[in-house]
């Protein structure tokens, strides 16, 4: 039981690190593209 409950918090953290990473990655992708498109000028 012990060893579900551990699996489980684990599987919540992957959870959250994962969204976390995904989020900021997207902003990350979505500030190089505008920096882009500024350097460039197609904004």
């Amino acid at each position: 039981k012990l060893l579900n409950v551990s699996s489980l918090i684990n599987y919540e953290l992957l959870l959250t690190i994962g969204h976390r990473t995904t989020m900021i990655f997207r902003g990350w992708l979505i500030c190089f593209d505008e920096f882009y498109l500024y350097q460039y000028g197609y904004g």
